[in-house]
Parts: C-alpha cells; structure tokens; sequence
C-alpha cells in the first residue's frame, strides 16, 4: 500500500510507504502498520555561504495495531488495539527499522 504525505519543508509530495512490525503485548501477538520519515541531515552552511538549517531525527507515526482476539460467538476477530497498548511504541519500532 502506498500513501502521499506533505513534506512541510520542501513544499512537495512525497510517497511514503506503509510498514509492519510485529511485537508481543500481554501474551498476544500485535501486528503494528507505521509509516517512517527517515529526518534530515544538518546542513551547517548552503553553497551560495548563508547559514544552513538544523537537520530533524527520524520520526514514526504508527497507523494500527492489530492483535487477535476470540468474540462472545467464538469468532476470531483482528482489532485495532493501539488505543490501549501502554508501551512507546515509536521507540520500539526506531529502535529496530532497518
């Protein structure tokens, strides 16, 4: 799947893809869906000699995180559970994409 996202500092679309990792939460396995920007470098001085801009660190937005689970019926349904995880996912996922 592939998304556009503004990038604010160039003014300009870029396409962004959608990325999975999975985790264990509570004894239940967390399929999790974020997209990744990957920052910018410092640029300390511009060809032309004016002052450069400060780079920006990598950052993750985490879009889902989907773990199953067995209704009151008996059927398995996949929810969204990122509302509830009370882990940093976003450092978890920094931490470890490649």
């Amino acid at each position: 799947m592939r998304i556009y996202k503004k990038n604010t500092k160039a003014m300009k679309y870029i396409k962004t893809n959608l990325f999975s990792y999975n985790i264990e939460w509570n004894d239940k396995d967390v399929h999790l869906e974020y997209t990744y920007e990957p920052g910018e470098p410092e640029v300390h001085t511009l060809p032309n000699g004016d002052p450069g801009y400060p780079g920006s660190s990598a950052t993750v937005d985490i879009e889902h995180a989907w773990a199953i689970f067995t209704d009151v019926t008996g059927e398995q349904r996949e929810v969204d559970i990122f509302s509830i995880i009370d882990i940093d996912l976003e450092s978890v996922i920094l931490e470890n994409h490649e």
